[in-house]
């Protein structure tokens, strides 16, 4: 690998560093609508999109390790989410969409929605501890306030690609 491409990839890994101590340590406590942003699978899905199908399951694995390790409370789901997500965003990319800011924010809230669907099927309705209800009550404000975070996600990111020669192929803006 050349040099520039470990150091975008280096660049990366901090910029989901920031955003996972953002999450965990400032966003857990802004509550809105009952709910906090929820900006890491926005950031997977981003660089998927600017990257493509394989970096973007990599990025997601190893991203997903990350938070499997800080945030609980099952194992492995961050890494097999974001690792599936990351590749399904990529490959969508990929064949069909200009890499910018508009398809980056879709792809970011579609993202984020299938998380929350997978994440609360598995943990809230098939052990019947939550009603289907109960999933659109906290994935439509936390898609809702998540969408007003997405530039702030993006900005850093399309830089990194911008600068390390992975040029997008539409505007930032």
């Amino acid at each position: 690998m050349r040099y520039r491409g470990i150091v975008k990839w280096i660049a990366y890994a901090l910029v989901f560093l920031v955003f996972l101590l953002l999450q965990t340590g400032v966003l857990v406590r802004v509550r809105v609508w009952g709910v906090s942003p929820n900006i890491l699978p926005a950031v997977v899905a981003i660089v998927a999109m600017l990257e493509g199908r394989e970096a973007g399951a990599a990025y997601g694995f190893f991203a997903g390790l990350w938070c499997d390790a800080v945030i609980p409370p099952v194992p492995a789901v961050h890494a097999i989410l974001f690792l599936l997500l990351g590749a399904g965003i990529g490959h969508m990319t990929e064949k069909f969409f200009r890499k910018n800011f508009l398809t980056g924010f879709l792809c970011a809230l579609v993202t984020l929605a299938a998380f929350d669907v997978v994440f609360f099927t598995v943990l809230y309705l098939i052990p019947g501890r939550a009603a289907l209800y109960n999933l659109v009550l906290v994935a439509a404000p936390e898609v809702a306030l998540t969408a007003l975070c997405v530039p702030v996600v993006y900005a850093p990111l399309w830089g990194v690609a911008r600068r390390f020669g992975n040029e997008p192929t539409g505007e930032s803006s």
